[in-house]
């Protein structure tokens, strides 16, 4: 008698996933798929040539320029003088750190919608 329950508890454990409740499966399903597409998942970072000062936060973009220095657009951060200044707060170029944004989604997605794709030449 003694393993004949043994066997049954064995038995009920075994299908524990398919007693619960179908509430519970379908949350366990939800957190697999998840876990599942969170290691597909991959990050990019893409640099615009945009640069922010470390001291007030001025953002630097280069298809804009700055017209108040006198600095046209389309001009590349790395293009400005050694001496340039920030214009907000007049801190020196060295202040400046690259901004790139980080783009989250799958890898064979990213190529998609950035200026153009393989698929429209």
């Amino acid at each position: 008698s003694n393993s004949l329950s043994k066997t049954r508890f064995e038995s009920l454990k075994m299908n524990s996933d398919e007693i619960l409740d179908p509430e519970t499966r379908k949350e366990r399903e939800r957190q697999k798929e998840i876990e599942r597409l969170r290691a597909a998942e991959k990050f990019m970072e893409i640099d615009e040539g945009k640069f922010e000062c470390q001291a007030c936060g001025y953002v630097y973009e280069p298809e804009k320029g700055d017209r108040f220095a006198g600095i046209e657009p389309g001009t590349a951060f790395t293009a400005l003088s050694s001496d340039f200044n920030c214009p907000a707060c007049r801190s020196p170029k060295s202040q400046f750190k690259s901004i790139k944004k980080t783009i989250a989604g799958f890898a064979e997605n990213q190529k998609y919608g950035l200026g153009g794709n393989s698929l429209t030449g």
